[in-house]
């Protein structure tokens, strides 16, 4: 009769339990805390990446190789050069033919050619050794 009555106890709570995550999924909350964004938090670069991208976008710098005879195409070395940044062409992996620069932690990757535009620009905080950001790590 006790384990009768433990077991009921067990499949109560765990039921509540159940009840109580779905509850929380609903409404998209958690009991744990999120992980902290290192990105978030370091407004220097958080202002270097928007100032960049602006830059990018604005489609100012790119009207000179649109322009010029015959058109120049987009490529690493003629990428704008944020200040401690240099570029270099990767050859491999996932980003194969992209422009990356490094800046202590901090990494800008430039897409060229992906479909419909010109070229995606990513940016993320190296946390690894290898220097490169978790969306290119190859799994």
């Amino acid at each position: 009769m006790v384990y009768l009555y433990a077991g009921l106890g067990v499949m109560m709570l765990s039921g509540i339990m159940a009840i109580f995550e779905m509850g929380l999924a609903v409404t998209g909350q958690s009991l744990l805390r999120p992980p902290e964004d290192v990105y978030s938090a370091d407004i220097v670069a958080k202002n270097l990446d928007k100032n960049f991208i602006q830059n990018l976008y604005d489609g100012e710098w790119e009207k000179d190789f649109k322009n010029a005879t015959p058109p120049v195409a987009i490529s690493c070395t003629n990428l704008l050069e944020p200040e401690g940044y240099s570029w270099k062409l990767l050859e491999t992996g996932f980003f194969k033919g992209s422009c990356a620069a490094n800046n202590a932690n901090h990494r800008i990757l430039v897409e060229l050619s992906s479909g419909v535009f010109a070229y995606r620009v990513y940016s993320c905080f190296v946390e690894s050794d290898n220097g490169k950001c978790s969306f290119e790590q190859e799994v």
